[in-house]
């Protein structure tokens, strides 16, 4: 089955304990490098994320802008790097951090849309994973390293 499309995503903080079980809801689409078929996408956050409220600003751990997940023995992943900023002692500062941030999907459904003669083209239409984050400290007082995790289920919109 192809991943494609726009999704509604849930994800629920793990760790650190100060955030566990914290929900986030955010809106990602994946396009697939290939025509048919299961094989590498791109993954961005949709402007119609953070509808709900509470979505950290951009650069956040759920803001993608093109970034490409590997399909490798049934799962989606990428490793990504940006930099981000801290707010110490009532300063921000914009490259405080350099974010570190793993994003794995499994598809966990999917849907027949059509077919090709006797063939069925199918799409993903669930999927769930992780997405684990480490804020690497560039030095900036008050902005220490930390790391976050979040269980990610997600739902194709129709």
């Amino acid at each position: 089955a192809q991943l494609t499309g726009a999704f509604s995503i849930v994800a629920r903080a793990t760790a650190p304990k100060s955030i566990n079980g914290t929900v986030y809801r955010v809106n990602w689409s994946f396009t697939p490098d290939c025509d048919s078929g299961a094989c590498a996408v791109q993954v961005d956050t949709l402007a119609s994320s953070c509808v709900s409220g509470s979505c950290p600003q951009p650069p956040s751990q759920f803001s993608f802008a093109g970034d490409q997940l590997a399909l490798t023995h049934g799962k989606y992943q990428g490793s990504f790097l940006v930099k981000t900023g801290c707010t110490s002692n009532g300063t921000y500062w914009p490259y405080a951090y350099e974010q570190h941030t793993k994003l794995s999907l499994i598809p966990t459904a999917a849907a027949t849309i059509g077919s090709i003669g006797s063939t069925p083209l199918r799409n993903v239409s669930a999927i769930s994973g992780t997405l684990a984050l480490k804020e690497v400290s560039t030095g900036t007082r008050g902005c220490g390293t930390y790391s976050e995790k979040f269980n990610i289920r997600g739902k194709v919109q129709q």
